[in-house]
């Protein structure tokens, strides 16, 4: 083979996949050659591996509190990990264990407040990104914690190789810590980023004791690379360039061609296939060999195969052989593996397209909402409900749109074989006396965040916790003023303007709202105020309506959103402008 390290990284800590799906797994990454599953099993959303020692780790930082308020999560018992890493030996794949440190650990921090440089209590996230609250390099309990984690995770797998992660390590709370400066001084370090390293170091020391190579993101290089550490590339294959001068190998896993997780049509399986192995002034000697990635943020056991497959055949050939490489051979021999993996019954996905795509027209005279639906593959059936239900199998099914009224919530699923192959997109929707009628906005928002223009805040629908679900308006660095006209006096009750929080995105809920009303759109009357309590450090992804509710007699109803103002100084971002996301100004 031309690469001897070839790996698949699957994430469970964002979503679990359970024993059954990973041997199945397995058994794929076998037949086509791979041999190294890197288990990420540890994430900010989840922790996956039974610590008998620290209990705590599966009864709380495994489970979280989904925003519907379902109990979300799972573990591999030790001795389920001992079976999984056989099952993975007798056909002949090795896993090598992630268990992320310093950042991408809040879901220990939960279960242990002690770790973090606060000392707060926090809830295992239900939103992705990047938290502030990492493990404290400054006290030695944090390094007691760690020590007796790898004391138990070690013995379980045979891999000589051991990854930390190590990437996206905010620095905020260590520059704010006591305990961290301390630590700083102590050591003679310059700054946050050399203790970092020194982070890095000690633990590299410990795994180097139980004959353990330390593996970590390329963020390690940051600060001062660890000698003997072996540095993944992720971020752009040329960072491998330095980790190779400072005499480390590396595993390539440019997220530019290699990160699975994206969507086909964002990463084909031709980009995949005729990927360049190494960068310019790197050999083979240099490096240990490639892996494809599999972050589950999107992912889940439902469509963990469909976005391995087939793109993953196209990475296995390219590990394998020498360029150049045929693409119209390749593409031929597809037919066979694709027939081979219909008689299986293995779900996989487009190689170039998305497994469905679902498009939002407002039909706002008629008072219907309508989505156009496509399919990645011919036999991908998508079905949908109106009650608020996840669509089964025996779901309606969606041919090429269907209309659903305003007021009503249209949740669709694409299925294949009579099994969900993706996940579900929901559209929810809301009818009230603005629904269709023009609105003024003092400001543009911008692009990208645009909706339908002027009409998105009174389109009828309403945003989900992903701000970039194309239902909400975004305004970065100003207040926002939306006047609604209803066309007529009508009498009003309350007025509800809905925005969202999401502090790690710089999305932040205004002050306050003020409402108004008027009947000409000269004189203007204060029908009342909303706030909120929500903390600015507070990390979860929340809908928050703002609602004044008192009977007047209006024509124009206006909202003024007082923004957050400028990041705080403890934020990633501190000193830059916040946004303000709004996404239907309701009125009853």
């Amino acid at each position: 083979p031309k690469s001897g390290w070839r790996g698949v990284l699957v994430d469970e800590g964002r979503h679990f996949m359970g024993e059954a799906t990973i041997k199945r797994f397995i058994d794929t990454m076998a037949l086509y050659k791979y041999n190294v599953l890197h288990w990420h099993l540890t994430e900010d959303q989840g922790w996956r591996v039974e610590i008998k020692k620290h209990p705590k780790l599966t009864q709380v930082g495994a489970w979280r509190t989904e925003p519907d308020g379902t109990r979300y999560g799972g573990f591999y018992t030790q001795a389920q990990i001992k079976r999984i890493v056989k099952y993975a030996k007798d056909r002949g794949v090795t896993i090598v264990p992630e268990i992320e440190m310093p950042g991408h650990c809040s879901s220990a921090l939960a279960s242990y407040p002690e770790l973090g440089c606060r000392r707060a209590k926090i809830e295992v996230p239900t939103n992705w990104g990047v938290f502030t609250d990492v493990y404290c390099a400054g006290r030695e309990s944090t390094f007691e914690f760690l020590e007796d984690v790898l004391d138990e995770v070690i013995p379980l797998f045979e891999s000589p190789y051991f990854h930390i992660g190590g990437d996206e390590v905010p620095k905020t709370n260590w520059k704010a810590c006591a305990d961290c400066q301390r630590r700083m001084k102590a050591e003679g370090l310059a700054d946050e980023h050399e203790l970092q390293s020194w982070f890095i170091r000690r633990i590299q020391s410990y795994l180097a004791k139980n004959n353990r190579t330390l593996v970590g993101w390329d963020e390690i290089l940051e600060g001062g690379l660890a000698k003997g550490a072996v540095v993944q590339v992720w971020q752009d294959i040329e960072r491998a360039i330095p980790a190779v001068k400072a005499g480390s190998p590396v595993i390539l896993s440019p997220q530019s061609h290699l990160y699975l997780n994206r969507p086909a049509e964002s990463l084909s399986m031709r980009n995949v296939y005729e990927h360049v192995l190494l960068p310019a002034g790197v050999t083979a000697k240099d490096v240990l060999g490639h892996e494809v990635t599999l972050w589950s943020e999107h992912i889940t056991p439902d469509n963990l195969f469909a976005r391995f497959l087939p793109r993953g055949i196209a990475a296995a050939e390219m590990f394998w052989s020498d360029p150049p490489r045929d693409w119209a051979s390749f593409s031929k021999r597809m037919d066979a593996h694709l027939a081979w993996m219909d008689e299986q019954g293995i779900p996989y996905g487009p190689a170039d397209a998305a497994i469905s795509t679902a498009s939002l027209e407002s039909l706002t005279a008629q008072g219907v909402g309508r989505v156009h639906v496509e399919t990645g593959l011919k036999d991908i059936v998508v079905r949908y409900s109106l009650d608020g239900r996840l669509p089964t199998a025996r779901s309606p099914k969606v041919s090429g749109s269907v209309d659903f009224p305003i007021g009503k919530t249209l949740t669709i699923r694409p299925f294949r074989d009579g099994k969900p192959v993706d996940w579900p997109k929901v559209f929810r929707s809301a009818s009230h006396l603005g629904y269709g009628r023009p609105v003024e906005l003092n400001r543009p928002p911008a692009e990208r965040y645009s909706r339908a223009g002027f009409n998105g805040l009174a389109d009828g629908f309403t945003g989900s916790e992903d701000f970039d679900d194309g239902m909400w308006m975004g305004w970065q660095g100003t207040d926002l003023v939306a006047t609604v006209d209803l066309g007529a006096v009508r009498p009003v009750r309350s007025v509800t303007l809905t925005c969202l929080h999401q502090m790690r995105s710089w999305i932040y809920l205004p002050k306050r709202v003020r409402i108004e009303v008027s009947e000409n759109g000269v004189d203007w009357v204060l029908l009342g105020e909303a706030s909120h309590a929500i903390d600015e450090r507070d990390d979860r992804t929340l809908i928050q309506p703002f609602n004044v509710t008192k009977a007047a007699q209006a024509r124009f109803v206006r909202a003024t959103a007082e923004s957050f103002g400028k990041l705080p100084v403890w934020h990633l971002g501190a000193g830059g402008d916040t946004w303000i996301f709004a996404d239907e100004l309701i009125v009853r």
